[in-house]
This record gives structure tokens, C-alpha cells and sequence, in this order.
């Protein structure tokens, strides 16, 4: 299809979809209609593709400044055939195997995208279970066959043990119950994500939950969202899963006995690889949503609490964490939560090392070793929580035995999973836009001072002083870089912008609103009387008078613009 022809059929069509936007903005916020969203979204994809555009999501991640490392991402879209959450991620070389809910196994090529694979996983019920609900006609049961999923993939080797694990939540038809399974598979070495292939039935189950569960009556009656399921493996044999609790804590409804050393639910299990055997490692936990063994051996779990109170634990053997007996977190409506000891307060049990309050909806932990030297031995953790205070990644440092900082680097997408791949890369599967995004360390160029050594190399001397101290007070607030925003938008680009026209997510409503474009004429007078071009605005004066200065500075500013076009892809 000719181009021109492709955007008037795409235009056509979103001129359809938008007769339904009211609509389908009522039904989103009010009863969170999923496949609507995801179609309005992809439209919105494709015509700023075609407008030669980066999508919302290429530009939040095309360039994202952080404390110590300036992190470019690349956007890799995910076929859809669902639009429901979950999923993992796990390297295997050169490529990245990406597992969705429903359980498909995908893998990202870089360059490429996301390929199909000839790896299919393990029966784990649920046609069954679906069956099942279409029969039923019990009105003392709700149920969410979406939340059954498959919750994990990782890629062993070591050495004779080289093969496939993979987490999920099952449903067995016959006894109707359900539970939580490892599955294992042997992988010939020299084999690659490309060339290998497996079926259903060549999957060995390693491990499963023990007692099945029967359905629920008194809440979801299968709620999978909550059975944790991921997974850390430790040289030689030992593969640690998390095991939750499918929401039977005791407060929403019966206690599965997660207290109790005879049932597998709320423990972090260590199974050995070499001899099938498992173990209950620690007790007392939620839902773990991720479970990491850091650069110094030490094993850790990022554990989805009750509202408020996420946890990060530095997991000991035989160790009781708590849960549901006491927790930093409150019920749903505010009101305190049950604490057999003190309310508010993690008294009685392993307390974690840090806790998240308010939720930021933990989803994922990765240990990161040779990314970066300021990064190597902490920790990465995702979430999946509002935009207020989660839907980031929270890089972590231990620094004896105390966590030191939980930085927040926002994405404003909801993080499913991150990993390292390789030692250059972090990849994070993004929910809902089923994305992943791959980020790669950039160093970090001085375009003020190269802009600086241009002008310099032209202009007086006591004139280029003057005009260093007046860069040096608009260095403090405004970044000279392309994407690098600080308490003020980057001035890379400014001479020729729109007004209020950058990335930039702080804009006063007087700026935001302006419109027109910056010039030389307006940059100078707005320098000098910033109130007099943007009634309104939040810049004060600087002190500066119009003269040889201003047309200085604002020579810099053109040649940082110019020479940050080869730096970063958008402004």
C-alpha cells in the first residue's frame, strides 16, 4: 500500500474510533476496559509513525537522566494477543526470551524485535478452568480466569545442570483445585533461543505446591494475581521460588496456614535442581514479586504487601518475615491492620530492610553486576503502583547490612519485570503497552563546556567572562543537553522552540499556555524582564541589562543547540 494511501486509511479509521472516545473514556475510568484502551493506543502509535513521530513512550525512555548514569532506551512492541498483565523476561545470550501471561515464549532480537519461538510451555489448565466457569452456575463463587499465569522463565547453566525453568499456577480439572508448579526442561548446549524447540509434554514438573487449593468461595475463587512465582537460581543446583498465597492471608478471607511448615504457601522454597528435592528456605511472606541473589551471594526478596508497606527482605535461612501477623502496611480502607504486635510497626518477626510507604506496587528485583561502575552490587527493583509512587524502577544500595538510598528513576509505565542482559543491558517489560525496553548506559558529554570552548575561541575576553557567570547561574536550574531536564527545561534547542514547547513536564501554566517562539528578540527581553514577554512565569529576574552579555549568552545558547543536534534524537 502506497504511504499516502496508508495515512488516509489510518486517518479514516481514527476519525471512527474517535465518534467513540467519550464513550470509551467513560467505560476505561469506570470500569477499566482494557481492549478499547489498547486500540486507541495503537492508533495513536501508528499515526505518529507515520508523522515520523516517536511514540509517548519512546520519548519518556529514549533519554532518561538518573543520579550517576544517563540510561537511552529503545522501545521493542510485543505482538498482542492479550490485554491482560504478567509476564517475564530471561536472557539466553544474545537474545532475550520474553514470556507473556497466557504462557508464549517470544524472543527480542535487538534490531530485529520480538520473534516468535518453537518453545511451547507446559498444560497448566486453564481451557480447563475456563471450561469450568462457562459451566458452573454457582452464585457463591467469582471468578478471574485471567488471573491464572504463568509467573516466571529463567535460563540455568551450571555445570551439567544447563536447561529451562519455568513458574506457574495450574488448575487440575479432576479434583478442581488449583496451585503452583516449577517446571523444568533440559536444553542440549549449543542450542539457541532460534533452534530450539520443545512441546507441552517435554516439560519435567519439578515442583508443586502442596496441599491443591480448592476453590474460594469468600473472595476471587482462583486468585492467581497473588501466587508470586518468582524465581533466583544459586551455583550449584539450588533454584529459590517464591511461593504466595493466592490472597488466603486470614484478613480477606480463610488463613491457608501460611504460619504452618505443612503447607508449601507464603514460603520461599530452595529447590535442588540435581535431586528434585525442595525445602521451605523462609516463611511469613506475601506475594513475592521478586526474588534476586546479589554481586556478595546474598538473597533477597522484593515482596507486593497490603496497602502500604512493600517490603525489601534480606532473606536468612529458617527465617519468619511475618506475614499475616504483623506488617507496616494498613487494609485497603485505611483502617489499621490487624498486627498481632504494635500497629504500624514490624516488631515480632524478620523486619525488612526497607519498606515502600505508600505501596509502589513492587514487581520485579534484579541484581546488577557490570553495568556500570556506580550501579555494580545494587539493586533494581520495578513497580507497578500510580505514577505518584510507583511505575519506576528503585536502584537500591546496600552499604553494611543498612540500605543507604532507594533512588527513583520514573518511567510513568507500568514495570512488570527488569533484568540484566549481558552486562550492558537492562531490559524492562512494560504492562498494559506490552513493551520492552531495552537501556544502555550512556556517557555523558559536557555540551555546556564544548559549547563554552566554541565562544570563547571567538569573543573578547572579559566580554566571554561575564558570559560564563551568567551560563554558570542558568546552569543551575536548566540542563544545556537535549532530554535533560532539570528544575527548568533544557535550553538545548531554545533559539527557535515553540514557548512551553520542550518535553518538559513543570511548565507554569503562563508558559504551557504562551504559544509564539522563541527568537533572539524575545530570549533577550525575556533574560532581562522575564515578566514582561510571560506575564505569569515562575523564572525571576537575574539582574542582567540588555547589552553585549545578553547577546552573548544568547550566542551560546544557539551554538549549544547546534552543536546537541548529533547528541540526542528529540527535543
Amino acid at each position: 500500500m502506497r504511504k499516502p494511501l496508508k495515512i488516509l486509511l489510518v486517518l479514516a479509521v481514527s476519525g471512527a474510533v474517535a465518534g467513540g472516545l467519550v464513550l470509551g473514556g467513560f467505560l476505561i475510568s469506570r470500569f477499566g476496559v482494557g481492549p478499547f484502551n489498547g486500540f486507541a493506543e495503537r492508533v495513536e502509535r501508528n499515526l505518529a509513525e507515520l508523522r515520523g513521530e516517536p511514540s509517548e513512550l519512546e520519548r519518556r525512555v529514549g533519554v532518561i537522566e538518573t543520579t550517576n548514569v544517563r540510561l537511552v532506551g529503545t522501545v521493542y512492541d510485543i505482538p498482542r494477543q492479550e490485554f491482560t498483565s504478567g509476564g517475564a523476561l530471561a536472557p539466553w545470550g544474545d537474545d532475550l526470551l520474553v514470556l507473556n501471561r497466557r504462557g508464549t515464549i517470544r524472543r527480542l532480537v535487538e534490531g530485529e524485535g520480538v520473534l516468535p519461538t518453537a518453545i511451547e510451555t507446559p498444560e497448566n489448565g486453564l481451557e480447563a478452568y475456563e471450561a469450568h466457569v462457562a459451566a458452573e452456575d454457582d452464585p457463591r463463587f467469582f471468578h478471574r480466569p485471567d488471573r491464572q499465569r504463568f509467573n516466571d522463565l529463567m535460563l540455568v547453566d551450571s555445570g551439567p545442570l544447563h536447561g529451562l525453568a519455568v513458574s506457574y499456577s495450574f488448575f487440575d480439572p479432576e479434583a478442581v483445585c488449583y496451585g503452583s508448579r516449577v517446571a523444568w526442561i533440559d536444553v542440549p548446549r549449543g542450542e539457541t533461543a532460534a533452534s530450539f524447540a520443545a512441546a507441552a509434554e517435554d516439560w519435567e514438573v519439578i515442583f508443586e505446591t502442596s496441599p491443591c487449593l480448592e476453590l474460594n468461595p469468600t473472595w476471587t475463587a482462583f486468585d492467581g494475581i497473588m501466587a508470586g512465582g518468582r524465581m533466583a537460581f544459586e551455583a550449584p543446583s539450588t533454584l529459590y521460588y517464591g511461593s504466595g498465597e493466592y490472597h488466603l492471608d486470614g484478613v480477606h478471607t480463610y488463613d491457608v496456614g501460611i504460619q504452618s511448615p505443612d503447607n508449601d504457601y507464603g514460603k520461599l522454597v530452595a529447590i535442588d535442581l540435581a535431586t528434585r528435592e525442595a525445602r521451605h528456605h523462609s516463611t511469613g511472606h506475601r506475594n513475592m514479586q521478586g526474588v534476586a541473589i546479589d554481586t556478595e551471594g546474598r538473597l533477597w526478596t522484593a515482596e507486593h504487601m497490603i496497602r502500604g508497606g512493600d517490603e525489601l527482605n534480606l532473606i536468612e535461612e529458617d527465617a519468619n518475615y511475618g506475614w499475616p501477623l504483623e506488617t507496616y502496611g494498613t487494609l485497603y480502607s485505611g483502617l489499621p491492620f490487624p498486627n498481632q504486635g504494635e500497629d504500624g510497626r514490624h516488631v515480632l518477626h524478620t523486619a525488612p530492610l526497607h519498606a515502600w510507604l505508600p505501596s509502589a506496587g513492587v514487581s520485579a528485583l534484579a541484581a546488577i553486576d557490570g553495568f556500570h561502575p556506580t550501579w555494580d552490587g545494587d539493586l533494581l527493583a520495578g513497580s507497578l503502583s500510580s505514577p505518584e509512587h510507583g511505575q519506576s524502577l528503585f536502584r537500591i544500595r546496600i552499604e553494611d547490612g543498612h540500605v543507604v538510598f532507594a533512588e527513583r528513576i520514573r518511567l510513568d509505565a507500568r514495570i512488570r519485570y527488569v533484568t540484566q542482559w549481558g552486562p550492558d543491558r537492562i531490559a524492562v517489560l512494560i504492562d498494559h503497552r506490552n513493551a520492552v525496553v531495552v537501556f544502555r548506559a550512556q556517557e555523558r558529554v559536557d555540551v555546556l563546556g564544548r559549547a563554552l570552548a566554541t565562544l570563547e575561541a571567538r569573543t573578547d575576553a572579559d566580554l566571554f567572562a561575564q558570559v560564563a557567570q551568567a551560563t554558570r547561574t542558568c546552569n543551575e536550574c536548566h540542563s544545556f543537553e537535549r532530554n535533560a531536564q532539570g528544575a527548568g527545561p533544557s535550553l538545548a534547542g531554545v533559539v527557535g522552540r515553540e514557548i512551553g514547547g520542550a518535553y518538559f513536564d513543570n511548565y507554569s501554566s503562563a508558559m504551557a499556555s504562551h504559544g509564539g517562539v522563541w527568537d533572539r528578540e524575545s530570549l533577550a527581553r525575556y533574560i532581562v524582564d522575564p515578566q514582561s514577554v510571560v506575564p505569569g512565569t515562575t523564572m525571576a529576574a537575574q539582574g542582567l541589562e540588555p547589552g553585549p552579555v545578553v547577546e552573548g549568552l544568547i550566542d551560546l545558547l544557539e551554538i549549544a543547540g547546534e552543536q546537541a543536534e548529533g547528541d540526542m534524537p528529540y527535543n
